[in-house]
Order: structure tokens, then C-alpha cells, then sequence
């Protein structure tokens, strides 16, 4: 999960949720967050995804929409999380 630095006050309740789901299906998968993006925070970071071994990321929060070429990649926009957050 990449989350834009305006929005990672949100990332924990978000990641372990989406942990506690993947676990109770079954899975054996880990949710990682991926902060501090140094390059642009509307692209999804593939190096930091690349570190982790990440077999995909949701970019949270506002998008540039360009294509990735390494990592598959789920943008999900900020105006539709913030509701069920707050």
C-alpha cells in the first residue's frame, strides 16, 4: 500500500484491516506500507515496491494514472476512503 504523506496518518488502521481480512481468507500474504515516496506521491513507487518483493501495490489518494511496467498497481482515490475513516 503507497499512501501520499497527507494521508498516511490513515495507513495503519487501513493496512491492518486489510491484514486482518487477507488473514481470515486464508492468505498468507503480508501488507506492507510504503511511505516517503521520493520520487512523485501520484505515481506508484516500483523501486520501494521492489524492495519488499511486492507482488502488487494500491496507490491511495490522488493518481497520475501513468502505466507501471514491474509491479501490478491499484489506484484507489482518497475521496472514497476518508468517509469511512473519519
Amino acid at each position: 500500500m503507497q499512501f501520499p504523506d497527507d494521508m498516511l496518518h490513515d495507513s495503519p488502521l487501513v493496512a491492518d484491516a486489510l491484514q486482518t481480512e487477507l488473514t481470515a481468507a486464508g492468505s498468507k500474504a503480508k501488507v506492507y506500507v510504503l511511505a516517503d515516496t521520493s520520487y512523485n506521491p501520484l505515481s506508484v513507487d516500483e523501486v520501494a515496491a521492489a524492495h519488499v518483493n511486492a507482488d502488487c501495490v494500491v496507490h491511495y489518494g490522488y493518481a497520475s494514472l501513468n502505466p507501471v511496467s514491474r509491479t501490478p498497481a491499484m489506484d484507489h482515490f482518497s475521496w472514497f476512503l476518508q468517509p469511512a475513516l473519519h
